[in-house]
C-alpha cells in the first residue's frame, strides 16, 4: 500500500508517524519547509500523551508550561489537565524517518494508493464546503518582559461567536491570539490583554500570523472520503466547536484512519468510526449557531449542549466544584 498524505500539520504528521512504524509505504507533501505554525498551542496532557506512545515520544519532553487554571471572562477554572507544549518541534521529530517532498500540491498525487487531504481549514483535495463555518483567527508570540500574567494560567475573553486567548510558553512567551465571526478579532485581542493587565505593560511582539479555523463538525464536512482521498484532522471537522481545540482530536481522527487503512476496511468504516466518535460535537455546533441569536436560543442550546460542556469541562480537569461556574460564563454569555 502507497500513501500520500498532503498536510504537514499535526493529523498529517502523525498519522504518517503511525504509518511509518507499521512499515506502510508513506510520503508527505507539505509547501513549506517551516512545519507547523511556530505559534504554540495547549492541549489535554493524558489523551495526547497516549497518542505519542504510539509512535515511542512522550509528550513530557516537549511541554512548556503545565497548566493549573483556566480564567474565562474573569471566572476561574481548575485546568491541571492542560499543558501548552512546542508543537513545530513534535511535528519534526514526528516526521523524523518519513520520506517529505516540498511541493504544492493542488490536485491528487498520481501512482498512491491512499490519498489523505489533512489541509486543515484549506480541504485542498475534498473539496470546499458549501456552507462552512470558518473564523477568522489572529496569532501573535509575544514576550511579557515586567512579568504580569501567571504563567501557570490561560486566559480567556469570550467574544460574541468567538474568543481571545492567552497561553503562556517559557521564558516569559505567551501565545496572544483570537478568532470571532461577529467581532473585530484584533479589537478582542486587546480587550483580553487589558482585562488582566498586559496592555499597559511593555511587550515585544515577536510572531504574528492570520489563519482560519473550521468550527463545523465532521457531520457537516462530508464528504469526508471522495474515491480513494480521505479526510483527516481539520479538514473534516475535528475542532471543538466552542473553544477551537483540535489538537487531541486530530491526533485521534488520525488514530481512527491509521486503524481502518491497516485493517483494510471500507471507507464506509472509517466514516461511520469518525461520526461516531465526534458526535458529541454536534450539540456544541449548534450552541455556537445561537450565540449571535437571542438569549431565549442561547439559553434552550446552552441546556442542550449541557452534557458535552460538562464533558469538555471535566477533560481539562475541572472539579465537581468548578462545574457551577460553567454557569457563571453562560450568564456572562447571555448580558
Amino acid at each position: 500500500m502507497k500513501v500520500a498524505i498532503v498536510g504537514g500539520g499535526i493529523a498529517g504528521s502523525f498519522l504518517a508517524s503511525l504509518l511509518n512504524n507499521e512499515k506502510v509505504d508513506v510520503t508527505v507533501f507539505t509547501d513549506s519547509k517551516r512545519l507547523g505554525c511556530f505559534c504554540a498551542w495547549g492541549t489535554v496532557f493524558h489523551e495526547v500523551d497516549r497518542l505519542l506512545r504510539r509512535v515511542g515520544l512522550k509528550l513530557k519532553n516537549y511541554v512548556y508550561a503545565k497548566i493549573r487554571d483556566l480564567v474565562v471572562n474573569g471566572v476561574r477554572f481548575n485546568a491541571q489537565n492542560l499543558v501548552t507544549f512546542n508543537k513545530p518541534k513534535l511535528i519534526y521529530d514526528l516526521l523524523e524517518n518519513v520520506n517529505v517532498k516540498y511541493a504544492n500540491i493542488r490536485e491528487p498525487p498520481s501512482n498512491y494508493d491512499i490519498i489523505v487531504d489533512a489541509t486543515g481549514f484549506r480541504r485542498t483535495l475534498l473539496g470546499k464546503l458549501k456552507r462552512d463555518f470558518l473564523l477568522p483567527t489572529v496569532e501573535y508570540v509575544i514576550k511579557d518582559s515586567e512579568g504580569v500574567l501567571d504563567e501557570r494560567t490561560i486566559y480567556v475573553q469570550l467574544g460574541r461567536v468567538g474568543y481571545a486567548w492567552m497561553f503562556p510558553l517559557e521564558n516569559g512567551f505567551w501565545h496572544v491570539g483570537a478568532g470571532d465571526k461577529v467581532l473585530d478579532v484584533e479589537k478582542l485581542i486587546k480587550k483580553v490583554m487589558t482585562r488582566y493587565g498586559l496592555a499597559k505593560s511593555r511587550f515585544l511582539i515577536t510572531c504574528k500570523c492570520r489563519s482560519y479555523v473550521r468550527l463545523l463538525p465532521p457531520k457537516l464536512c462530508q464528504p469526508i472520503v471522495r474515491n480513494n482521498v480521505y479526510g483527516c484532522g481539520e479538514s473534516v471537522g475535528t475542532v471543538f466547536p466552542l473553544t477551537g481545540e483540535g489538537i487531541a482530536f486530530s491526533m485521534r481522527c488520525s488514530e481512527i484512519l491509521f486503524e481502518n487503512l491497516i485493517q483494510n476496511n471500507e471507507p464506509s468504516n472509517y466514516v461511520r468510526s469518525l461520526l461516531k466518535e465526534f458526535e458529541w460535537f454536534n450539540s456544541a455546533y449548534r450552541l455556537v449557531l445561537s450565540l449571535s441569536k437571542s438569549n431565549v436560543k442561547i439559553l434552550f442550546n446552552a441546556f442542550i449542549a449541557l452534557r458535552t460542556i460538562l464533558k469538555y469541562a471535566r477533560r481539562l480537569g475541572a472539579g465537581i466544584s468548578d462545574l457551577s461556574e460553567v454557569f457563571k460564563v453562560i450568564y456572562k454569555l447571555l448580558k
